[in-house]
């Protein structure tokens, strides 16, 4: 007899599941688990399934299609490391969230903005809204991997992603306005400091293989945006003296980091699988390497219209 009272798939643990496990395993996987090749699961190859669908009148069979040349014995063992859940989520983002607003309305009150300098406000005009068109690419690729991974925890990971995306996307546009930015669609169709990044976002969007997407996106285009670009932009705005920028980079860039780590823990899982980890790991190590360079080239152009020669702009 099970020493806790939990699901079925948690029985035969020695420690009972988090909060976090509890309401986040199994809930979208359609019945992965229970697939004979899933040998790693609890429920492997057992006759229940969480959903009970008629794979000959729905297509449930796109479900079954891991939708990636990598292989996992239990693609529902996968874990984010924040153990972020929907509680924990909305929580977390409401109390960011109304931070950021204070900041903003404070500055507003104050006429922070007013007193920036035109220099400044001109270099953001031409480096900062674009990015909005970059990070719905990155919004775009995550609907595909929570649609088709066969993953629950990958599920969530991607679906809270999203959110953030959305976020980005829309702070990107408000700060914008409050400062009167302007031709952001014109500069990301046209200027050729952001052909390259619109290049990067296209291709992205193209990612059939799941995985790859995540590599891609997470690993390529956020990380790069992470420890490259951010703190360039963090650098200028502390130079002259713009601490809403500073504070909206620090939100943004929070949401940036669980993205990193959640695609490299995922990287970490499917390397060490004691049956696929050898080839999943050359597979995984190849796209790393791929988008790391794509990404880095991409954002040249952008970095050292941030970075002067003796450092960055004030």
């Amino acid at each position: 007899m099970s020493r806790f009272r939990s699901f079925a798939w948690f029985q035969d643990r020695k420690r009972p599941p988090s909060e976090y496990e509890e309401v986040t395993a199994f809930f979208s996987t359609w019945g992965i688990p229970f697939l004979p090749e899933q040998e790693g699961s609890p429920l492997a190859a057992k006759s229940a399934q969480p959903f009970l669908m008629n794979p000959d009148t729905t297509a449930i069979h796109e479900f079954f299609t891991p939708h990636t040349v990598l292989k996992s014995i239990y693609w529902e063992g996968f874990r984010d490391p924040h153990q972020i859940y929907y509680k924990t989520y909305n929580q977390m983002q409401w109390e960011a969230e109304a931070a950021l607003d204070r900041v903003l309305n404070t500055a507003e009150e104050v006429g922070h903005f007013d007193r920036l300098p035109r220099a400044y406000r001109d270099m953001l005009e031409a480096t900062w809204p674009p990015l909005r068109f970059l990070e719905w690419a990155v919004v775009k690729a995550m609907q595909e991997v929570a649609h088709y991974a066969p993953s629950s925890p990958v599920d969530q990971c991607a679906t809270f992603q999203v959110a953030d995306g959305l976020r980005f996307v829309q702070r990107n546009i408000t700060f914008s306005m409050r400062l009167g930015l302007d031709r952001h669609k014109d500069r990301w169709l046209k200027d050729a400091l952001w052909q390259p990044v619109r290049r990067l976002a296209e291709r992205i969007m193209t990612i059939r293989d799941w995985v790859e997407a995540v590599v891609a996106a997470n690993l390529g285009v956020q990380e790069g945006l992470l420890h490259g670009i951010f703190p360039a932009f963090t650098a200028s705005a502390q130079a002259v003296g713009d601490f809403v920028f500073v504070h909206l980079l620090k939100e943004l860039g929070a949401d940036l980091q669980r993205h990193v780590d959640w695609a490299q823990a995922l990287v970490d899982y499917l390397g060490q699988d004691p049956k696929y980890g050898e080839a999943n790991r050359a597979q995984l190590a190849a796209w790393k390497e791929f988008w790391g360079s794509e990404a880095e080239d991409a954002f040249k152009l952008l970095r050292q219209a941030l970075v002067g020669e003796e450092g960055v702009r004030g």
